[in-house]
């Protein structure tokens, strides 16, 4: 019985690891970043300040985390990164830039895994693969537990 209590406890710990993402965040704007995690309902929650050409690392095994970024502490940012970590309990990972309150910064996502698909989004007008409220479905997938980059001012 204990034997199998162990392997129980050993298979759930390899399953909370394998649900977790890295995430990367790198500013290449012309000064510091401030980096939030959004909150729905205006909760937003501080998250790091990357100086020019830095990085943040970040770890997240949620089945959400949304990234906002302003310049001054005082902007209301509007361009929002979007992950769906395992949702689900799927295997996956959804990603996707969010514009549904408009458009600040230069932005990309990428998963760091093979065959995955970059996004980038220079001004209001990016591709289709981006979505907004309306259109959730507006996502691209990979596989759980990998690492993503999202680059500011790209």
């Amino acid at each position: 019985m204990r034997q199998y209590s162990l392997h129980l406890l050993f298979l759930f710990s390899a399953i909370a690891l394998l649900s977790s993402s890295n995430i990367i965040i790198e500013n290449n704007c012309l000064r510091s970043i401030y980096v939030y995690q959004h909150g729905y309902f205006g909760n937003d929650t501080f998250e790091c300040i990357i100086p020019r050409d830095e990085i943040c690392k970040l770890n997240y095994d949620d089945d959400f985390v949304g990234f906002k970024v302003r310049q001054k502490k005082d902007d209301e940012p509007k361009s929002l990164t979007e992950i769906s970590i395992n949702q689900f309990h799927s295997g996956t990972d959804y990603y996707g830039i969010n514009l549904s309150r408009g458009f600040d910064l230069w932005v990309s996502i990428e998963p760091l895994a093979e065959n995955s698909t970059k996004i980038i989004c220079r001004d209001i007008n990016c591709p289709g693969a981006l979505r907004d409220d309306k259109e959730s479905r507006k996502r691209l997938a990979t596989k759980t537990g990998g690492t993503f980059r999202i680059v500011y001012c790209a």
